[in-house]
């Protein structure tokens, strides 16, 4: 993906046009799936951050699924600078 393409000004500020390369890895099947992600921000000067991603899908095919969602975000120097949980009932 590409963002900002043309470098356009939002409220005064000159947004650089940023590249965001990113895969994602699914696993498992029927029943208990998941998916492991990555994804960066990368300026034509520096990368900007990273972030990954897990999700697993427990119960997948029951009446009540439950999956569990957990992300990091990074600087470009991998330094976290996020953490986030989620559980989906």
């Amino acid at each position: 993906m590409i963002a900002s393409i043309g470098q356009p000004v939002v409220r005064g500020v000159p947004q650089r046009v940023t590249f965001i390369p990113g895969a994602t890895l699914r696993f498992g099947g029927s029943g208990a799936g998941g998916a492991l992600s990555a994804h960066g921000r990368i300026t034509p000067d520096s990368v900007a951050e990273y972030a990954f991603g897990l999700r697993v899908g427990l119960r997948e095919g029951a009446r009540a699924p439950v999956r569990v969602l957990l992300r990091l975000d990074t600087d470009g120097s991998l330094r976290r600078a996020g953490l986030a949980f989620g559980l989906s009932l």
